[in-house]
């Protein structure tokens, strides 16, 4: 027995060092695989390689529909999306004369009928048949986000938002706006960037103060008659959103993926009211049962949006969609 049990602890002692090998260098690698982590996510909030791949291998397997909201735009470039890529141009401009992938859904071209209509008007329609992921974006979204086509092929990967059922696919407004210190497409190496703005002012934190938003702010005080500083809250308010003042997630120009759970959090009433609240005068419950009522007649007398409620609608999407 004896000489079993010395056997058997001269193996013990033999093992403990290769043990120890093994547990520090599983814990160099961790420790430097946070370290890149970390190097690669520091400002942008990315997710680390690994975490990417797993991602996109999940979105790709996922069905995604990409909603082109066109007025004049050549939209030719939705032929360079995935064959799997379901692709919906709603139109307010003139017939197009080329072909483009899947359907194209006309709209009234109805005054300061802006993409956040379209989008309103896209998840009122298809409420209960969404696809897993769905893509908004204007009709060229080049000048945001260069990367645009390349970002929706791979599964719009970039941002660790993905895993939150929203990813932003923007980096700017114009090459010159936000304008700030290291933002940008150039700063960011046309990665999308998430920025914060002040819910009372919409003014993007970190930047020169932009008079064009304020102008918006102002004009849209105007036609809903609530203080400026208070507009953004106003809108989350009224559909049970309203968290106190402070700073919100912003996407530059509505290009954006959400998921369906996302968009299913919140019934189809809460997107009747914001729709409601697009238009300038419209009845509560305009004549029709069906989602076409949305699409109204130019000659309807209430058939006319606020003039700058695609502009504050751009602001909240992130805080909309965000997962609760």
């Amino acid at each position: 027995l004896y000489p079993l049990l010395a056997f058997a602890f001269s193996v013990t002692m033999m093992c403990v060092p290769l043990y120890s090998t093994l547990l520090s260098t599983k814990s160099s690698l961790m420790m430097n695989g946070n370290k890149l982590g970390e190097k690669f996510t520091r400002g942008r909030g990315l997710y680390e390689p690994k975490t990417v791949l797993i991602k996109t291998r999940k979105v790709l397997s996922e069905t995604v529909e990409v909603v082109v909201s066109r007025y004049w735009e050549d939209v030719r470039w939705t032929n360079k999306l995935n064959n799997s890529t379901k692709v919906s141009v709603y139109n307010r401009g003139e017939e197009l004369d080329y072909e483009v992938p899947g359907a194209t859904i006309k709209l009234s071209n109805f005054p300061y009928g802006r993409e956040a209509h379209t989008m309103l008007y896209h998840i009122l329609s298809n409420y209960e048949s969404l696809s897993d992921w769905t893509v908004f974006t204007q009709g060229d979204p080049f000048p945001h986000s260069p990367e645009f086509i390349n970002l929706v092929n791979a599964g719009f990967n970039a941002s660790s938002l993905l895993s939150s059922g929203f990813q932003c696919l923007t980096c700017q407004y114009l090459p010159e706006i936000p304008g700030g210190d290291n933002q940008g497409c150039n700063a960011s190496n046309n990665v999308p960037v998430v920025y914060k703005i002040s819910s009372r002012s919409a003014q993007v934190t970190g930047s020169p103060h932009d008079s064009g938003v304020a102008d918006i702010m102002r004009e849209h005080s105007i036609d809903t008659r609530v203080v400026k500083d208070l507009l953004l809250g106003s809108i989350l308010k009224s559909i049970g959103m309203y968290r106190g003042q402070g700073l919100l997630n912003f996407c530059f120009s509505a290009i954006f993926a959400v998921h369906r759970d996302n968009i299913l959090q919140h019934p189809k009433a809460l997107y009747e009211k914001l729709m409601i609240q697009y238009f300038a005068d419209a009845p509560s419950n305009p004549a029709g049962e069906s989602s076409d009522k949305w699409n109204c007649s130019e000659e309807a007398p209430w058939c006319k949006g606020k003039r700058r409620a695609g502009y504050i609608y751009e602001r909240l999407w992130m805080t909309i969609f965000a997962k609760r």
